[in-house]
């Protein structure tokens, strides 16, 4: 035993070190742009993704893409809120509260502004060996850029929306939205009907298409499926699938949605419209109050 310490001493030795001379060469072959993230240019800003490790170099570059839209997304949020004049606070514990979730508010708001803008520059995929010694994982860094135009559109638009919803609270306190059928026809008519009753009770404002007097509020678009499942004696049996989706419009003219409510209901009458009233009724004492609350922001 005494002659076999020292060649097993001198292997551990051997594997560690090979062990870090493998780290250190594949950080020596990293690109720059993956230690340390590039500084803004006069035209652009750039951003790095970092997956997490996953199994394939596919979901490993999915990955990547989603972090880099949140960081581009978060950066923006920021910018928006220096941009803007805000009497708050940062000293107190309560006001940093209020600014990073209007920093996640607005990120979620620009999220999709920047999907068909972000221009991937360069990638560097990664293997790297898991708990798992047979199993190896992919990492992917995905360095990315914006123009610095489309940061500055970003922000104007945000700010453009900050004011009109400052304009919408002032004229409809209560809440407003432009009601609009996906496709109509009887039963989207019987839905449209039941959903301006539900808001009129909230004092909700409700109109018909959008109007330049009006400010940019949001768009409530309504679509249901109904289908007749059977018939017994004179009754009418439906499944009636619903679906309300709150939109903003954003900058360059795309719509973007926030909430989505939606639910299938059966019901029961002597007639399928009848039938077809009576579930839309019960969808919204199901989803009346979410319903609300995503019109109103809550």
């Amino acid at each position: 035993m005494a002659i076999w310490k020292p060649v097993l001493t001198a292997l551990i030795a051997l594997i560690f070190s090979v062990q870090v001379n493998a780290t250190a060469d594949l950080r020596a072959h990293r690109p720059a742009w993956v230690v340390c993230e590039p500084a803004p240019t006069d035209a652009e800003y750039f951003f790095v993704g970092i997956s997490e490790p996953q199994p394939t170099e596919f979901s490993a570059r999915e990955g990547a893409r989603r972090h880099a839209l949140r960081q581009a997304a978060d950066f923006t949020g920021i910018q928006v809120f220096h941009s803007t004049s805000e009497d708050r606070s940062r000293k107190s514990e309560a006001a940093a509260g209020i600014v990073h979730m209007d920093n996640v508010a607005v990120a979620e708001t620009v999220s999709d502004f920047f999907v068909r803008r972000l221009k991937a520059k360069e990638w560097f995929l990664e293997r790297q060996s898991g708990p798992d010694s047979h199993r190896r994982r992919w990492v992917a860094h995905l360095l990315v850029a914006i123009p610095r135009v489309e940061v500055d559109k970003a922000i104007e638009a945000e700010q453009t929306r900050r004011a009109d919803a400052a304009n919408q609270e002032r004229l409809y306190p209560d809440g407003a939205v432009v009601c609009v059928e996906d496709a109509p026809s009887p039963f989207s008519a019987i839905l449209k009907t039941g959903i301006e009753q539900h808001l009129s009770k909230f004092h909700i404002s409700v109109f018909d298409q959008a109007s330049s007097a009006l400010p940019d509020i949001p768009i409530l678009r309504l679509s249901i499926d109904v289908d007749r499942e059977h018939t017994i004696y004179d009754r009418q049996f439906v499944l009636a699938r619903i679906v309300c989706r709150i939109q903003r419009r954003m900058a360059d003219g795309t719509t973007v949605t926030e909430h989505s409510v939606g639910g299938s209901n059966r019901a029961y009458a002597r007639t399928i419209e009848i039938a077809t009233e009576t579930a839309v009724d019960e969808f919204l004492g199901d989803e009346g109050r979410k319903l609300i609350r995503a019109i109103r922001g809550w």
